[in-house]
């Protein structure tokens, strides 16, 4: 996708959300751009490359893989069993992305799954509608998926933040609790610790002696010469 026209594409972007947003208040129904914003939202997002139009089998690449873009647009109160686009099993591609949207179009999650996990999904007996026409349930494509996006932090991280803020707090409260009401310390304790400090200093450093110079001897006035 050529990087000078990108904010302008981004531009008309906007305003066809807000037609969609439009579209759907008036007659209920969406309208048919939810696969062009799946791919600019995944663009966006994640920095995958759009290929050119019409691009047989794949509408983006990343490090070298090429991948088929889907998009879904979840309303509010929707049915279960939504299903995603039709999936070309003979085509050359190395993943989909599904980006799933808000009634206003905005991306709330991007998912992504290799062909090998995809094509034996679509192998599997049962749905004539995954059978023929490669169309995955939405769920079914979650199951067999990995969220990319948003970054999905694990609960073990989380635990080790939670214990770690747990820690810092308790160390905080009682260092704080020292400053506020320091511990009393008995007035004969003191008495000893200074005591103590200034023996072991007066050992160290002896303090000069105060033993008087013997006295120098007189002169007589009259042995001084005028």
């Amino acid at each position: 996708m050529p990087t000078a026209t990108e904010p302008e594409v981004l531009k008309v972007l906007r305003q066809a959300k807000e037609l969609a947003r439009r579209y759907h208040e008036l007659t209920g129904k969406p309208l048919g751009v939810t696969g062009e914003i799946a791919e600019y939202e995944a663009h966006q997002i994640l920095g995958v490359e759009l290929t050119e139009a019409r691009n047989a089998g794949y509408d983006a690449t990343e490090g070298g893989r090429r991948l088929q873009i889907k998009g879904r647009c979840i309303l509010p109160g929707s049915k279960p069993g939504q299903r995603v686009g039709s999936i070309d099993k003979h085509k050359k591609w190395d993943a989909v992305l599904l980006v799933l949207l808000d009634e206003n179009l905005e991306a709330t999650a991007i998912y992504e799954a290799p062909r090998a996990k995809v094509l034996r999904a679509l192998r599997k007996p049962g749905s004539r509608a995954r059978n023929e026409r490669g169309a995955l349930a939405v769920s079914k494509f979650k199951a067999i998926a990995e969220l990319r996006w948003p970054v999905k932090i694990r609960s073990a991280t989380l635990k080790t933040l939670f214990c770690g803020a747990v820690v810092c707090f308790v160390r905080f409260g009682a260092l704080k609790n020292r400053i506020v009401n320091p511990p009393r310390i008995p007035a004969k304790t003191v008495y000893r610790s200074a005591t103590r400090a200034v023996s072991k200093r007066s050992t160290s450093y002896p303090l000069p002696s105060l033993t008087p110079s013997p006295a120098l001897p007189r002169i007589p006035l009259g042995a001084v010469e005028s």
